[in-house]
């Protein structure tokens, strides 16, 4: 085989210049960690999928509505904030039980029966026109024996 490129080379001048191209290499090895990068900022940074961020992004939207109804505003547009308020409520309450059984209740101390009886008892209480404040420090108190606080104070990793 040898013998053959030797002929082939020196009568017939066939060149045998060896070109390395890594461009297409480099390329194929940009996609890849720009994609990783994409995946990575789009999972931690503007909203995360975990079910506990989520859970408490909905808490604080639980948190926000409940203000705007104990607190209207006697103004055109607090009246059109309280109108919203109420017809939110009904989502999170919903959002709140679907994202509550994916929560992990033994990394965050949670009582899962505590937590089930509370939104319970919150969409029956929210259900109702007229909230006083006995039945929203009830809520209070009820939500504080869950141990839902933990999810503020610890976080997954």
């Amino acid at each position: 085989l040898t013998m053959i490129f030797l002929v082939g080379t020196t009568t017939f001048y066939i060149q045998n210049t060896m070109a390395y191209d890594l461009g297409v290499f480099l390329n194929v090895l940009f996609a890849l960690y720009l994609f990783m990068f994409t995946l990575l900022f789009f999972y931690y940074i503007p909203f995360s999928s975990r079910s506990e961020d989520i859970f408490k992004s909905l808490l604080k939207r639980l948190e926000k509505q409940m203000h705007i109804l104990k607190h209207p505003q006697h103004s055109w547009f607090g009246k059109v904030q309280k109108k919203y308020a109420k017809k939110a409520l009904h989502a999170t309450l919903a959002s709140l039980h679907f994202w509550s059984e994916k929560l992990d209740v033994h990394y965050f101390d949670i009582d899962a029966q505590k937590l089930k009886a509370w939104l319970q008892t919150l969409s029956s209480t929210l259900k109702e026109e007229n909230i006083n404040t006995e039945q929203l420090a009830t809520l209070q108190v009820s939500y504080e024996q869950t141990g839902l606080a933990n999810l503020f104070q610890r976080g997954r990793f």
